[in-house]
């Protein structure tokens, strides 16, 4: 059946509603820009455009990008760029088709995000990652291990990864202690510490799918005491002890036992005592005091010397930054010994371990009473 003149009038009156495919090269872009500059207007007009500096980002954020955008870029961007910028940035997505894994000339970041990027990445395989990174500043000229630790951005790949892939969300990865305590090493040097707080929260305070409940405990403290002991060797002696004086404040917070507090607790005082890390940047003294006075949650009277924090408690007392005693030393030392050196077991490794930090704590003792100019006292302990 013909068309009538008036249906066929109203087909040239109106454009057709398809264009014609395919289109050319010119009207392919002119019709990407029209969708673009309707879907820019359309969300800015929901979510504005920002107009003023971005404040100072919270301790969880983690930059997408190595480069930090100028504050005059941030304040120009739109919603529809950072919407995008996310996307396009998740290392889940990103792939150069150029080279592989296996290139020898790959640097250790690079063949990281082509590995995250085609599926192969593992929780054994990103530790083995952060070990290269770290042997490759120790190796170079960098002006410290922290410094080029904050420089390489390892840290940030890393946890970007765990978060895209899920694993953040579950905290499963805590599991592997030796991998948790490198990564932390890198986030804190990167300026990451505020997210593993955030964990550490988490982990007392909320029940994780899939985590026994005294198993979450245990995880949440094995992570005070990693974080403490990385904050040690990047920020120093302050730093250390101000974590293990907010983990005892979340513990308080949540109900939970002091004793969770232990291992970070013990990581801090012997860093001082036996100089394993975080000996710089000093803790004030009334910083000081409180960190040794949370040692008294878990330690009992000198009666019971073998257990082990006592040792560490009497021994950090040497170590006070205006007022060192020996006064906990010299008793912990005559009931330990009384007690029991004097029938020694030799042939445990637990006991050697014991008679070797013993033996420590009786030679600073020393050395401070010889100092102090009581050199006899000073004698009959050497």
């Amino acid at each position: 059946v013909n068309a009538s003149k008036a249906l066929s009038s109203l087909k040239g009156f109106f454009p057709p509603i398809h264009q014609p495919l395919p289109l050319s090269t010119y009207e392919s872009q002119k019709l990407l820009n029209t969708l673009t500059t309707s879907f820019r207007t359309r969300l800015d007009e929901e979510h504005g455009i920002a107009d003023t500096l971005p404040k100072r980002p919270v301790v969880s954020y983690l930059p997408s990008t190595d480069p930090a955008p100028s504050p005059v870029a941030a304040a120009r961007s739109r919603p529809t760029d950072r919407h995008l910028g996310s996307i396009l940035n998740n290392p889940l997505f990103k792939q150069d088709g150029a080279r592989t894994p296996a290139s020898p000339a790959m640097e250790p970041n690079e063949v990281f995000e082509a590995a995250v990027a085609k599926g192969l990445m593992t929780i054994p395989r990103a530790h083995g990652f952060l070990k290269t990174v770290r042997s490759r500043i120790q190796q170079s000229s960098a002006a410290s291990v922290s410094k080029g630790m904050s420089e390489s951005g390892a840290g940030r790949l890393v946890v970007q990864w765990l978060r895209a892939s899920g694993q953040e969300r579950e905290l499963s990865f805590l599991n592997n202690r030796l991998f948790t305590g490198e990564l932390l090493w890198f986030m804190v040097a990167e300026g990451f510490e505020g997210l593993v707080l955030e964990w550490y929260h988490k982990l007392i305070s909320q029940s994780q799918q899939g985590i026994d409940a005294e198993y979450q405990l245990v995880l949440s403290r094995d992570l005070l005491a990693l974080l403490t002991q990385a904050n040690g060797k990047v920020m120093g002696q302050a730093s250390a002890f101000d974590t293990v004086c907010l983990g005892e404040l979340e513990l308080r917070k949540w109900d939970r036992r002091p004793l969770n507090l232990l291992p970070a607790w013990v990581v801090a005082s012997r860093a001082t005592t036996q100089h394993t890390g975080g000996i710089h940047n000093l803790a004030p003294a009334t910083s000081f005091e409180r960190f040794v006075d949370l040692g008294w949650l878990f330690t009992y009277k000198f009666g019971n010397g073998a257990y082990p924090p006592a040792m560490d408690r009497a021994h950090i007392d040497l170590y006070h930054p205006t007022k060192p005693s020996p006064t906990l030393a010299l008793e912990f030392l005559d009931v330990v010994w009384n007690a029991k050196v004097y029938n020694w077991r030799r042939d445990a490794a637990v006991d050697r371990l014991f008679l070797k930090r013993f033996n420590w704590l009786a030679a600073d003792t020393a050395q401070h009473l010889l100092r102090v100019g009581k050199k006899d006292q000073s004698q009959e302990l050497l």
